[in-house]
């Protein structure tokens, strides 16, 4: 049958990680712009997006998730995963 989000999510993930390894930008670009399209980020990954995002250096998925986290911050400051974030401190200073 079809991939559950999650499999298409981590799917997407390994594509950019791969992508971005052996310098496919087009690849990367399309993966990353379909990801931010189907709207991936939701209150329980948006940390483990954002901090993917940085480490890939994929822009619209970063940007992507800041706002998302920025409109729901109360909420993102009480989340379990917010301790994550704590972890990198120049992704603090961004949200």
């Amino acid at each position: 049958g079809s991939p559950t989000k999650d499999e298409a999510n981590q799917s997407g993930k390994e594509i950019i990680r791969a992508a971005d390894r052996f310098g496919v930008i087009g690849l990367k670009l399309t993966v990353e712009t379909n990801l931010v399209k189907h709207r991936v980020i939701n209150t329980s990954n948006v940390i483990s997006w954002l901090m993917f995002a940085d480490a890939t250096t994929c822009p619209l998925l970063n940007e992507y998730a800041l706002s998302y986290f920025a409109a729901r911050a109360k909420d993102m400051l009480a989340h379990e995963s917010f301790e994550m974030l704590k972890e990198s401190p120049k992704l603090m200073a961004e949200c």
